[in-house]
């Protein structure tokens, strides 16, 4: 874990003995747990964050939220106040006013709809000169899955939404559909969730070693899908894709990782079935080491039905490895020209991606790897994305790059030896 003053924060231009520290108060909704903008943006934000400008504390609106321990233990307070529709309490409202009275922060920033109708409620207790700033989280406005309570919400979100001095978005794609839905476009700018590139990189040593952990050949061709085990990430789809890959490829093995990819759960054993792809398909479940898995890998899969899987795809393409996906969203916006878009719920069209990449001369995979990692860079950088939130809070236009980016590290280059898994 980074400490304040390590070499991975990333400082702000300005003078920090002549600038007073600004207070950022994040309100974070109940229902971002595991959501994909809070995991790769608001914790590194907190974590790498220049702490000689700018001081933070958390409100989360449902105890226990996974990241609470995390940020304590870097030092940042958290306040854990019931404002959920499973856990409510009648003096939370009178519990949030007070951590807004003793902090009297210069910013307050709502993660989702719920934080960003809370946010709006404080506005009378805050100071006159306090910053309003909301992140929308998801690129759907209303889920398919949304309920009464939740329209509700979205219709107060819309009214309050033209009140805040910043509306940030993850991506084009949010931004545009939530301009259609009726959010404001003004005040309203695109920050990517990032990933670390120090972490995500190519490594033969790892591509070794999770080999041979998993058993797999030297030449063996690994396709991999790391996702949960949910209807919107459809592994039908892509058991399908799958199966008429290893029909035709005898060298081909699948791997797949995620929430519920494994052995106990029917459904997918279901899927999997007995006859030659049970043969060369291993569940892994939650593995946590992702960049060896990468590593691991010659193409990355995704055959989401919505873009959650987005930056995954950006961890597999900073590994050196090229991404096969639905071009759904902003999923699209991070494959773009560095990878291969498949038509969603295609089985055929994704099997035709992946074996594109298969049959793809290995120069030309090095190739396409190179570049995919080197947008990536550019556009999905962890530092550049906590950069450019930091400059949002001191209130400072979009100084371009952050200083790391400025002068650029040589960046690892994909070995050629690994033209298999590129």
């Amino acid at each position: 874990m980074s400490s304040p003053y390590s070499p991975d924060t990333i400082e702000t231009p300005l003078d920090a003995a002549t600038v007073r520290p600004q207070r950022v108060l994040h309100l974070v909704s109940a229902r971002t747990e595991g959501n994909l903008t809070v995991n790769t943006m608001l914790l590194p934000l907190l974590m790498r964050g220049d702490r000689r400008t700018l001081m933070h504390r958390v409100v989360h609106f449902a105890p226990g939220h996974p990241h609470a321990n995390v940020v304590r233990q870097a030092g940042i307070p958290v306040h854990e106040i019931r404002l959920s529709r499973r856990r409510w309490s009648a003096l939370a409202p009178r519990e949030l006013v007070q951590v807004v009275r003793e902090y009297e922060p210069d910013v307050i920033h709502a993660w989702g709809l719920s934080a960003l109708i809370a946010a709006q409620l404080l506005r009378r207790v805050a100071g006159p000169h306090t910053r309003f700033i909301c992140s929308h989280l998801q690129t759907e406005v209303v889920s398919p899955r949304s309920g009464a309570l939740d329209r509700l919400k979205l219709k107060l979100a819309l009214k309050l939404a033209p009140q805040f001095d910043q509306i940030v978005y993850p991506s084009e794609a949010s931004r545009s559909r939530h301009r259609r839905a009726g959010f404001p476009e003004e005040n309203s700018t695109v920050i990517s969730p990032g990933v670390d590139p120090e972490r995500f990189k190519p490594s033969l040593v790892a591509r070794k070693r999770v080999r041979e952990k998993l058993g797999l050949a030297a030449n063996a061709f690994v396709i991999c899908m790391q996702a949960p085990f949910q209807p919107e990430f459809d592994h039908i789809t892509f058991f399908k894709a799958a199966g008429d890959i290893i029909r035709t490829n005898p060298h081909a093995q699948i791997l797949l990782a995620g929430k519920g990819v494994q052995k106990g759960n029917a459904p997918l054993m279901a899927l999997v079935g007995g006859g030659a792809l049970a043969t060369r398909v291993r569940l892994l479940g939650e593995w946590t080491d992702l960049p060896g898995l990468f590593s691991a890998c010659d193409v990355v899969v995704s055959s989401a039905l919505i873009d959650e899987q987005r930056m995954t795809l950006a961890m597999a393409m900073l590994c050196g490895v090229p991404c096969v996906a639905t071009g759904v969203a902003a999923q699209g916006e991070v494959v773009g020209r560095f990878g291969i878009n498949a038509e969603a719920g295609s089985e055929v069209s994704l099997a035709r991606g992946i074996a594109r990449v298969m049959e793809m001369p290995a120069e030309h995979r090095v190739f396409m790897a190179r570049n995919a990692r080197d947008n990536t860079l550019e556009h999905f950088n962890q530092t550049r994305s906590v950069w450019r939130y930091q400059m949002v809070y001191l209130g400072v236009p979009d100084a371009g790059l952050a200083p790391a980016e400025a002068a650029p590290a040589a960046r690892p280059a994909v070995p050629a030896d690994q033209s298999s898994a590129a």
